[in-house]
């Protein structure tokens, strides 16, 4: 037997034991097979390349040469500085210092602003006299001595060159002060918006209490509770972004800031279940053959994670929302029944429901499924919200001639609720990410006037948290 096996190389125990999805390519990239990490895989005597795509974007990957009589041989792969490339720069990516940051720097999509070029005064001196004499001389050329001529085009054209140059180094200069006086404040609401009862959760020992600052990231632990929670960042100038949280009271989840280097925060959501947040990381990314290469892993399945719904109600349904994606409709057997009447404050049960009755025919159940969105609110996923929406339009324009009086009214009043979300929801995030200072009534304004005037927690009180 000869062929190789695979070790992992993150921090994090439970990261090392994760079944991500391996390819094994030729020389020239042709794909041999595709495996999972806990496997071995057989392979025919010659050289290949194995590697690992990170759910953040990061590939690892390391050449080996399979020979007879040798056995499995082992290949590392994972965060190793000289082996991972990031995919913003080229460049090799950075480890990060602790186990903590694993899962941001490699489960987390990394968005960079590029730096602001800044030209030194001396530069600028250097152009400014350079422009002048060169203009001098040519003006001195052309008039054939005309001095006075010469020196009054010469201070023209310095004087034009220094004010357009001195624009260049003022203005980064304008917009660095007001990036280091741009607020950023963190709140917290609790509630129904599609019934409008969503509201300010005063309790912030959440927010307050389980975090933890790096350099340039702040990691709360963040408590669940069987309710609607949105976490709700505020930032001069931009849109409110307000995040539906995955979380409930048997198990939170971990909100991560990152401080951009414009000194804007981006804010990401973590589940605090490995596997979940895999699929959920792919799912994001797009990478619906990772994540079908994945499920087929006895610890990452879709089912397994549906089957462990009573314990982990949320990661089951991400588990479902992949197999709906993947169209593997047999293997949801009648778990999306049970995840919808188990569980009653999960909004997401009745549209995974919904939407799998749906594809099986049984519209008239479907509808009923996703008008119990009205009572349990938004989707904690964005495509739960999507499926509701465009399901629930197509079955308003069917009117009655598909279906009852009293299934229709009940339609027509959930899309009414549901539509306004939907415009301001960022689909191409799983979590349902929408805008508005008023989460009850997304919009897309940006914030104005001084942030401390609205309730929550300043962001830069947590900066100081270890």
């Amino acid at each position: 037997m000869r062929g190789v096996e695979f070790e992992l190389t993150f921090k994090t125990d439970v990261l090392k034991h994760l079944d991500l999805p391996v390819e094994i390519r030729k020389p020239n990239m042709v794909l041999v097979k595709r495996a999972l990490a806990t496997e071995k895989v057989d392979l025919e005597p010659g050289t290949y390349y194995v590697g690992i795509k990170m759910p953040a974007g990061q590939e690892s990957w390391s050449e080996v040469k399979v020979e007879d009589g040798l056995g499995y041989k082992k290949i590392k792969l994972g965060p190793e500085p000289e082996e991972i490339v990031s995919i913003q720069s080229g460049d090799a990516a950075r480890t990060p210092a602790s186990e903590s940051q694993e899962l941001q720097e490699y489960f987390a999509p990394t968005y960079v602003t590029p730096a602001v070029e800044e030209l030194t005064y001396l530069a600028l001196i250097v152009a400014a006299v350079a422009g002048a004499l060169i203009g001098g001389a040519v003006t001195y050329w052309v008039t054939e001595g005309n001095s006075k001529l010469a020196t009054g085009i010469a201070l023209v054209i310095g004087g034009g060159v220094s004010v357009l140059l001195l624009s260049k180094v003022l203005r980064p200069g304008y917009t660095a002060l007001q990036q280091r006086m741009r607020e950023a404040r963190l709140g917290q609401f609790k509630g129904n918006v599609l019934t409008g009862e969503c509201r300010i959760d005063d309790d912030l020992s959440s927010i307050k209490q389980n975090v933890r600052a790096t350099s340039d990231l702040i990691e709360i632990g963040f408590e669940g509770r069987n309710q609607n929670q949105i976490i709700q960042l505020l930032q001069s100038g931009e849109p409110a972004v307000n995040v539906v949280i995955p979380a409930w009271q048997e198990r939170g989840c971990l909100v991560v800031l990152k401080k951009q280097l414009d000194a804007r925060y981006s804010m990401e959501v973590h589940l605090k279940h490995t596997e979940a947040e895999l699929l959920l990381r792919y799912w994001e990314q797009g990478r619906w053959q990772l994540a079908a290469n994945a499920i087929g892993s006895t610890a990452v399945s879709a089912e397994r994670l549906l089957f462990q719904k009573t314990q982990h109600p949320i990661s089951a349904a991400i588990g479902a929302y992949v197999l709906l994606r993947l169209g593997a409709l047999d293997r949801l057997h009648n778990w999306s029944e049970n995840l919808m009447n188990w569980f009653q404050w999960l909004p997401d049960g009745a549209a995974i429901r919904g939407e799998h009755l749906a594809r099986m025919g049984e519209h008239q159940l479907a509808l009923q499924a996703f008008c119990v969105l009205r009572e349990r609110g938004l989707p904690y996923f964005s495509d739960g919200l999507s499926y509701a929406v465009d399901r629930l339009r197509l079955y308003q324009s069917l009117g009655q001639k598909q279906f009852e009086p009293k299934d229709l009214e009940n339609c027509v009043t959930t899309l009414k609720h549901l539509e306004p979300f939907s415009y301001f929801t960022d689909f191409s995030k799983p979590l349902t990410t929408f805008t508005g200072l008023d989460p009850n009534k997304p919009d897309s304004k940006p914030v104005t006037g001084k942030l401390t005037s609205f309730n929550g927690v300043d962001v830069s009180t947590l900066e100081h948290h270890s």
